[in-house]
């Protein structure tokens, strides 16, 4: 160049200008970093140290920028491609803790696209399968196309290397002396490493009765399934911690061996409480006591002494266990749900913080769910027997039992979402996802009732919309345990989206907004990672059960008897007897008849045999005045017995 000359300013410095520029238009003061030249040269481009609410933290990663005039893209666009120097992103990974990132800009979109260095690395060793390219001088390196800088991205990355720095801190703080690095906590705000045995320990010693009041089971269990039991032993403490927590967790035989080694520490009255309410839910779970000795011996623990908290658990315990000790066609006393009604006034008396009621009202929502789906199962088994006996039902009582359920119904939606509510303003997402959780399952109950008894429901207006806004629901309850870590709920959550679909696709062809297959994939993964017994879908067994009743044509009348008890059986008797309006010495054929039918579908599973009512004029006319006659006839032969209201003997006759 002569005297009179300037320097030339190629292309490649122009790009070069730009890139730093549009680097730190988003990496700068104001989004948490300062961005140095790193001079000389010798790997990286910037030396980038985090900036906090408290000024520089002395946290530092490499950038390495490069321009680009045009991108490269691989893999149906899904991947930039970039020959990058094999040296340089082993110097870049050579800076402990954090590492670093990649940066391409690109001139043609005038966008910024990065990566971190780890993930690059590990992306070419899965795609290389093996690591005969670390003694190349380069390698194409893989950024992901959608990786661009932006303001929200920028926050993700601070928030990253933020984290990586943080624990890197707790991990010398904690284990350095064992690798002769200095351990003084250079970071006041550090308390626990929840790596550390020891400061887990402590946490739980001080923090974990009010993760129990908060039934953050799941979190304790994770941590104190790390402290080994023999130092669980001598810390009274852990061990009652340990104790509530494994038996909500559903590990009962560990809960229970807790519980024993408590028996050498003074507990408080609260804590003794707590305990012996654990030891009895092991004993029913272990078989140790039935249903009737759980409730006696629960009761003897409701006492005036003990606080709201544990007088309205025993109160939701106490329904939960009583309600399926009720079968079809027994009368559910009234009591039952004035419990729960009194349980929701108790609740809202309380003085438990606004989570703890949230949640024990939904508690005592799914005993309301229960009690409404049993009285809609008794009513709809009620009606299709009492139809099948040749009773004509008065459309007035049609209506009065719709809506008393429906009136149930209200109030049961009405309460879950009141609840869920007032999560949304706290943004409280254990009680979102549990009060989603609950409405859903109140719907499959519903939905299996439905289908069982053939109710057109799809006639009903906006049913479609309904049917996917349940399938909604269930996913976004799903994603909420899910980021709580809380998976046995996240999959349960999952398996009722499933059903819900099957339900929607199979019997309502209704479209879902989910592939069926993709969940079905998900749901056994996680069955195997998390250790989980399969739960089954219920829709599609009930689809392939109802289409075996089908194909047994001529099916013979009423094998529902088959599975009822003589309580139950008199009890729907005395419905047909108020019903068809009988004197009262008839309700003894009216049972006879229903016991006849029970013997028959319990002793005959031959299809062939039919049974058949025999009636006269009198008989047909003054109905129940007699005993009623049977006659069994083989279809393939047309040959019958004679009448007889004597069943054992007709079953007899034939070898059965």
């Amino acid at each position: 160049m002569a005297f009179k000359d300037n320097p030339i300013i190629d292309q490649s410095s122009r790009n070069s200008d730009k890139s730093e520029r549009s680097l730190k238009d988003l990496m700068n003061l104001e989004t948490g970093f300062i961005c140095r030249p790193d001079v000389p040269d010798k790997g990286c481009d910037f030396d980038a140290e985090l900036v906090n609410d408290k000024g520089a933290t002395n946290w530092r990663f490499p950038i390495q920028l490069k321009s680009i005039e045009t991108l490269k893209l691989i893999d149906k666009e899904k991947y930039i491609s970039y020959p990058f120097e094999t040296s340089r992103l082993g110097y870049l990974m050579r800076r402990p803790p954090a590492m670093g990132i990649i940066v391409l800009y690109s001139v043609e979109q005038q966008e910024c696209y990065y990566e971190y260095c780890d993930k690059i690395y590990n992306r070419l060793m899965e795609e290389r399968g093996s690591d005969d390219w670390l003694d190349n001088e380069t390698v194409n390196i893989h950024i992901p196309y959608t990786n661009i800088l932006t303001v929200s991205t920028v926050k993700e990355i601070h928030q990253t290397f933020v984290n990586r720095f943080e624990q890197a801190l707790i991990m010398q703080s904690s284990h350095g002396a064992k690798y002769g690095l200095p351990t003084l906590s250079l970071n006041s705000d550090f308390q626990y490493d929840f790596h550390n045995i020891e400061h887990i320990k402590k946490f739980l010693s001080e923090y974990g009765m009010l993760l129990l009041n908060n039934y953050d089971f799941d979190v304790i269990y994770k941590m104190i399934a790390q402290i080994p039991n023999a130092e669980i032993y001598y810390n009274k403490d852990l061990l009652v911690i340990a104790a509530v927590t494994y038996a909500e967790t559903e590990i009962h035989v560990d809960s229970q061996f807790f519980c024993n080694k408590l028996s050498k520490y003074k507990l408080t009255g609260q804590e003794q409480l707590m305990i012996d309410f654990v030891i009895l839910k092991n004993k029913l779970a272990l078989g140790y006591i039935n249903t009737e000795d759980f409730l006696n011996d629960l009761q003897k623990l409701d006492t005036a002494e003990i606080d709201d908290l544990s007088k309205i658990t025993i109160q939701i315990n106490l329904t939960h266990y009583e309600l399926p000790r009720y079968k079809a066609f027994q009368k559910i006393p009234e009591s039952i749900l004035q419990s729960i009604d009194h349980t929701f006034s108790l609740i809202q008396q309380s003085q438990c913080n606004d989570r703890t009621k949230g949640l024990l009202t939904l508690w005592n929502c799914e005993n309301f769910s229960f009690l409404i789906t049993s009285m809609g199962t008794a009513k709809f088994g009620e009606l299709r027997i009492r139809e099948s006996l040749g009773n004509q039902i008065p459309q007035e009582e049609r209506k009065q039992s719709a809506i008393e359920l429906i009136n149930l119904e209200t109030r049961f939606n009405e309460i879950v979402m009141a609840v869920n509510k007032k999560a949304s303003l706290t943004n409280d997402k254990l009680v979102k996802a549990y009060s989603l959780s609950v409405n859903v399952k109140h719907f499959i109950l519903h939905q299996i009732n439905y289908f069982s008894f053939e109710v057109p429901v799809n006639e009903m207006d906006g049913f479609a919309q309904r049917i996917i806004n349940k399938i909604s629901y269930a996913a976004t309850a799903y994603n909420y345990f899910l980021e709580l870590n809380i998976y046995k709920e996240a999959y349960q959550c999952l398996c009722d989206m499933i059903d819900i679909i099957e339900l929607a696709t199979q019997v309502h062809k209704i479209t879902a907004p989910h592939d069926k297959n993709e969940l079905y994939k998900v749901k056994q993964q996680m069955e195997l990672e998390f250790e989980m017994n399969p739960r089954p879908i219920v829709f599609p067994q009930l689809i392939a059960n109802r289409k075996n009743e089908a194909s047994e044509s001529d099916h013979n009348g009423m094998p529902l008897f088959k599975i009822l008890n003589d309580e139950q059986i008199t009890s729907l008797a005395r419905t047909a007897l108020v019903s068809f309006k009988l004197p009262e010495e008839r309700l003894t054929n009216i049972i006879s008849e229903m016991k006849a039918y029970r013997m028959f579908h319990q002793r005959c599973a031959d299809p062939n045999i039919q049974i058949l009512q025999f009636k006269n004029e009198y008989e047909a006319k003054e109905i129940y005045a007699m005993p009623i006659r049977f006659v069994l006839r083989s279809k393939s032969t047309g040959l019958e017995t004679a009448p007889s209201s004597d069943m054992n003997s007709l079953l007899s006759s034939w070898g059965f």
